[in-house]
């Protein structure tokens, strides 16, 4: 079995070198190496030669000087792999170089998903913002307030991995509206939008939602749409924790779908799934959906894991009335025998679904 070897590929065309080498003097080498380029061309044995950081040349470089020679026969040499789906919003601070990343290969990580990022942050936002991160991150310091300090921040970090950041929809509307059950105002949405598309103007690459957590629960696809318009008119993506993964899988990928179409942004599907073994059956209807959006010209896709497990807060059981608020109105209401009683009720409903 051979080893993997990662290469980061330059923002620069490749220049592959039977064509162009003449007078040229590398700095690396990686001599003798099976090479996947990541264009989806067949692997073929082959020499990477890099210079100035970026890739220079891909092919026979027998005949070109280099300052450093490296024999990786016997390993792959590929493009680094992309995180599609990342919560390391703040933990890339306590560990910069992210070597759990980079030994797997990993060279670039996209954060901010499922509603939550670390900016903005308002005085509504910020008790929100730590909850949030604690099961990510045991250092927890927030250091800034717009989208654009986050990012100042996080380009100083000498980082092992490159970071593409979206703005989470739950971190927005908590910092306009709190952790409320309401449908937003004129105002508030005004807010919202300008919050989103700050984030945008300093760097984000999308707006993402997480509609089964609070408080993206509350909010009614109307409103995600208009703030999903306000990332494509920026040239950002659409990236969705859809409100149910079990039995309302299609009825919630319709809404993901239907936001698309309003918004005109492309749209990423975040570890796409079908929750629960007597749901299994739903994902091929689940394909069709996302299929038929693509057959009309939208860019559409889904990131997936490959095993039959999860992960998320344990409240997200719990019907969204229970949850308003955040934690400690939550283990409030839970103090009351009357609300544990309507709550056994309804989690022993048959088709329970949030």
């Amino acid at each position: 079995m051979p080893t993997l070897l990662n290469m980061r590929l330059a923002t620069t065309p490749i220049t592959y070198a039977r064509r162009c080498i003449f007078g040229m003097r590398l700095d690396i080498v990686l001599r003798g190496g099976l090479v996947i380029d990541g264009t989806g061309a067949p692997p073929f044995r082959g020499d990477v030669g890099i210079s100035g950081g970026s890739i220079a040349a891909i092919g026979d470089l027998s005949g070109v000087p280099a300052e450093r020679v490296v024999d990786v026969r016997g390993m792959v040499v590929c493009p680094g792999f992309i995180d599609i789906h990342n919560h390391s919003d703040i933990s890339i601070f306590a560990v910069p170089t992210a070597d759990n990343y980079v030994l797997q290969g990993v060279t670039t990580i996209v954060t901010g998903n499922c509603g939550l990022s670390p900016a903005p942050v308002t005085r509504e936002n910020r008790e929100f913002i730590r909850d949030s991160f604690r099961p990510y991150s045991a250092e927890i310091t927030i250091g800034w307030r717009g989208f654009g300090e986050y990012l100042e921040r996080l380009e100083a970090l000498d980082k092992g991995v490159n970071v593409a950041p979206l703005v989470g929809h739950g971190t927005v509307r908590a910092a306009v509206m709190g952790l409320s059950d309401q449908r937003p105002g004129e105002d508030e949405m005004r807010e919202m939008k300008r919050l989103v598309d700050e984030a945008m103007a300093a760097g984000a690459f999308g707006l993402s939602t997480g509609l089964v957590y609070v408080p993206g629960v509350f909010a009614a696809t109307e409103e995600v749409a208009e703030l999903a318009r306000v990332s494509a008119e920026r040239g950002g993506i659409y990236a969705t924790h859809v409100r149910d993964e079990g039995e309302g899988l299609l009825d919630a990928l319709a809404e993901a779908v239907a936001v698309a179409r309003s918004s005109g942004a492309p749209l990423q599907v975040s570890h796409l799934k079908a929750s629960g073994r007597a749901n299994w059956g739903r994902v091929s209807a689940a394909l069709a959906l996302l299929e038929d959006l693509a057959s009309r010209g939208f860019d559409v896709s889904a990131d997936a894991y490959p095993y039959t497990a999860g992960a998320t807060y344990l409240a997200a059981l719990l019907p969204p009335w229970a949850r308003e608020g955040g934690p400690r109105e939550m283990a409030r209401r839970l103090r009351d025998p009357g609300v544990v009683e309507r709550l056994r009720r309804e989690l022993a409903a048959p088709g329970t679904t949030w």
